[in-house]
């Protein structure tokens, strides 16, 4: 009541526009995420009944901790990545060390859901879940696969940039579109899982070109390479 300033909405129009480059394209990556995630799901269930919208949820549901490591490695260094920002040198140096850090926890996950689905199935869940193990198995490639220099996005945002990533969600998305409902009614879920993994090279490649433009000298080896 005594503020010298009156509360009011005022609208401004390159304020707005600014808002919208830079939140209009992460609002574009979430809707790819959300169709694939969701899309899955969907075309499982029309395809071959709700049972089996119980394994592919099953399969999501396990192999959706791949990305936990990630996600704390990217919160923790976002604020030294806006602080270098524009210094190439160390900017590679910080994106090769975080992925190999998270990579620790990605790659035994992954194998470890490959080798023992199997084995989860029969001791724990059931014969009845049996169906499950291969989506299990594939779906734990594809994590390993998305994880591939995953946080790259945080390294474009922190210059202002968001358009890369939606480019490479909206790929993301159509391949899948085109991939995994192909092999679903080609192969059952033999095929899905196939057209799974293939869709998810199609945004590791698009993710690839773009890295190389921020960072030159790094490559996808440098990652899983020995040091």
């Amino acid at each position: 009541r005594v503020a010298p300033y009156r509360l009011a909405l005022r609208y401004d129009r390159r304020v707005a526009a600014r808002y919208l480059r830079f939140s209009g394209p992460i609002m574009l990556t979430i809707a790819g995420t959300i169709v694939i995630a969701q899309g899955q799901i969907l075309m499982i269930k029309l395809h071959d009944g709700l049972a089996a919208a119980g394994f592919i949820t099953l399969a999501v549901t396990l192999t959706r901790y791949i990305d936990r490591a990630d996600q704390i490695v990217t919160a923790t260094i976002y604020p030294a990545i806006c602080a270098i920002q524009g210094q190439r040198r160390a900017l590679a140096e910080m994106y090769l060390k975080s992925n190999r850090a998270t990579l620790l926890w990605v790659l035994p996950y992954a194998v470890g859901v490959v080798l023992f689905a199997p084995d989860l199935v029969h001791f724990v869940l059931g014969a009845s879940w049996e169906p499950a193990v291969v989506l299990l198995q594939g779906l734990a490639i594809v994590g390993a696969i998305t994880q591939l220099g995953f946080n790259w996005f945080s390294f474009f945002r922190a210059h202002g940039e968001t358009r890369p990533p939606a480019v490479e969600a909206v790929a993301g998305a159509v391949a899948f579109l085109a991939l995994a409902p192909a092999g679903l009614l080609l192969d059952g879920f033999d095929g899905f899982v196939l057209g799974r993994i293939a869709a998810a090279l199609v945004p590791l490649c698009v993710r690839g070109v773009f890295v190389r433009r921020l960072l030159p000298d790094v490559r996808y080896r440098q990652i899983v390479a020995p040091t």
